[in-house]
């Protein structure tokens, strides 16, 4: 309603009186604008939470906080805490895993994401087995070498400067295509 008045406001006739006794004051219709900002607000982050299907209990609350930064009232309906939430605990253990912060979880935390959590296994499940099967054993060779190699440089960049870490790493590429083909590279890429 408010979008369909200044829709239409220029081309209403003012100087009819009984219009014009219904027509909103400059303040008013001020007023009016900035309640239709703060519409928007809303409707965009209605959408997002709608449409999105990646969206984690991290960008809700990063959007619930933007509102009721933008809304104090509002924190009564959107924050953490409220009422409408049926378990603030285990949505902030969520956030503090999203975030990162697994080591500040305390024990009541833990038993919240227990069953959340994916057991480790040491032994690969069959489907795995199946998997490592149709990838076949070049490309896992090829896969592991690069892991590896990967995990060396992390090594030997975290105790360099990032100059020598560029340069070590245009003095290494000879090296590695000699044992890299056009092919094992392509194959790597678009696995």
């Amino acid at each position: 309603m408010v979008t369909r008045f200044f829709a239409i406001k220029d081309f209403v006739d003012t100087s009819d009186d009984e219009l014009a006794d219904l027509m909103p004051t400059r303040h008013e219709e001020n007023k009016l604008r900035l309640l239709l900002d703060d519409l928007r607000a809303f409707k965009s982050a209605s959408k997002k939470l709608q449409s999105d299907e990646k969206v984690t209990l991290l960008d809700v609350r990063d959007l619930f906080e933007t509102l009721i930064e933008r809304h104090p009232s509002d924190a009564e309906y959107l924050a953490a805490n409220a009422s409408v939430v049926k378990n603030p605990a285990f949505e902030n253990a969520c956030v503090k895993v999203l975030l990162g912060k697994e080591m500040e979880l305390t024990g009541n935390n833990h038993e919240l994401l227990a069953a959340f959590a994916t057991p480790v296994s040491s032994r690969p499940s069959n489907d795995e087995d199946d998997s490592n099967d149709r990838d076949g054993f070049a490309n896992l060779c090829v896969r592991a070498r690069y892991s590896v190699s990967k995990l060396e440089c992390a090594v030997a960049s975290s105790s360099s400067l990032p100059l020598e870490t560029e340069l070590s790493g245009c003095l290494a590429m000879p090296v590695i295509r000699r044992f890299w083909g056009a092919a094992t590279v392509s194959k790597v890429v678009n696995a």
